[in-house]
């Protein structure tokens, strides 16, 4: 059965309804801290080293079992940006712009926790990193949670190796019960980094990680 069809919106949302609200916001707060907690383990193993002479895209996706049953996911990619030019689409070499994705999603039966997105686009050029902009592409509040998102670039220059770039996405979520009346909220954030590890008058390396903070 599809945890998203029409007939678990309704439970779920007679489950949220019917719950003692201290039970609810004891088990959002239980599930909270090992989802941060898993998500930090996690951390090391989807760290990315990317080489641009290869101009090549990176992506790893771990999931894990949660103490409740429930799935969590962490996906992060770094890939070359597309850039159009007069004639044709071409990503660029060596050199050029890149954008550093970082997802996760927790799925649940009955409590769905739904997506976080952050992505940070940044340009690679024989003076470093430049971070140009951010998003919360890919986040989505599955019912009965809503998800207000914002991003922002907090560090937009590394001009030397061992220096980084960052982006922070803040999400606030919110269960909500009838009439679209929150029951219990709490607040998410991600940090993301790309670090210059090597820089040369034809190409650069970098690394890239991020933080997930409650």
């Amino acid at each position: 059965m599809d945890i998203n069809s029409g007939y678990l919106d309704q439970n779920r949302e007679k489950l949220l309804y019917d719950t003692d609200l201290k039970v609810l916001e004891e088990y959002q707060k239980e599930v909270s801290i090992e989802v941060t907690k898993t998500i930090e383990d996690l951390a090391d193993e989807t760290n990315l080293e990317i080489n641009t002479e290869s101009n090549s895209g990176m992506k790893k996706h771990e999931t894990i079992q949660l103490e409740d049953g429930s799935v969590l996911e962490v996906i992060v990619s770094d890939v070359p940006v597309i850039e159009k030019t007069m004639m044709r689409a071409s990503a660029t070499y060596n050199y050029g712009s890149r954008s550093y994705s970082v997802k996760t999603r927790v799925k649940h039966i009955l409590y769905p926790d739904g997506r976080t997105g952050l992505v940070t686009y940044y340009k690679i050029g024989k003076s470093g990193l430049t971070a140009e902009s951010s998003s919360t592409v890919g986040t989505i509040g599955v019912f009965p949670l809503q998800i207000s998102k914002s991003s922002k670039l907090t560090d937009k220059r590394a001009e030397k190796v061992g220096y980084d770039i960052n982006a922070q996405g803040d999400y606030t979520l919110t269960w909500v019960g009838y009439n679209g009346i929150g029951l219990v909220s709490y607040d998410r954030t991600i940090i993301s980094s790309v670090k210059l590890t090597k820089l040369t008058s034809t190409n650069a390396s970098v690394s890239t990680s991020y933080k997930q903070y409650e």
